[in-house]
């Protein structure tokens, strides 16, 4: 009998971090679940090098409009496909919030990874991601020590 595993949806809207990737990937297929990968078609990213069940699916996202087309099939797969969890590679910035914003009274869990610390101190753009992503990955341990002693709840 074969079980379907639990899809956990990566998405990168930058054009970079790629290499964070790879990682991530690695895990979710050896902890059983299967990644599935939505990126920015422009990001360098070689799924040949990665043995397991991926998948890997590919947007433009340079013009406004590519971008809201982006945000919006997302939603779309992510209702068809019942996916419950979503890590945002790069969960910062205006281009992440206007998607993640969009699954703010979903079911949906969110995580990100935080590149920078200091973002979670200032700002209306990470403010209300925050409000969704309740769970955030760091890069290293000054950046994981600089957001503990930001004392934010």
């Amino acid at each position: 009998m074969i079980l379907n595993k639990e899809k956990i949806l990566i998405v990168e809207q930058s054009h970079a971090h790629q290499d964070l990737i790879y990682g991530q990937v690695l895990f979710l297929i050896e902890s059983g679940f299967k990644p599935v990968l939505w990126v920015n078609d422009s990001i360098a990213f070689h799924q040949d090098l990665i043995k397991g069940e991926f998948d890997v699916i590919r947007h433009k996202f340079d013009t406004s409009k590519e971008r809201k087309t982006f945000a919006i099939e997302l939603r779309k797969y992510v209702k068809k496909n019942n996916i419950k969890k979503i890590i945002f590679n790069t969960a910062q910035g205006v281009k992440a919030r206007n998607i993640i914003i969009r699954f703010l009274f979903k079911k949906v869990k969110i995580f990100g990874l935080l590149h920078d610390g200091k973002k979670l101190s200032s700002g209306f753009t990470q403010w209300s991601m925050s409000l969704k992503i309740k769970k955030y990955f760091v890069l290293n341990d000054y950046i994981s020590d600089y957001c503990r002693n930001l004392n934010i709840k």
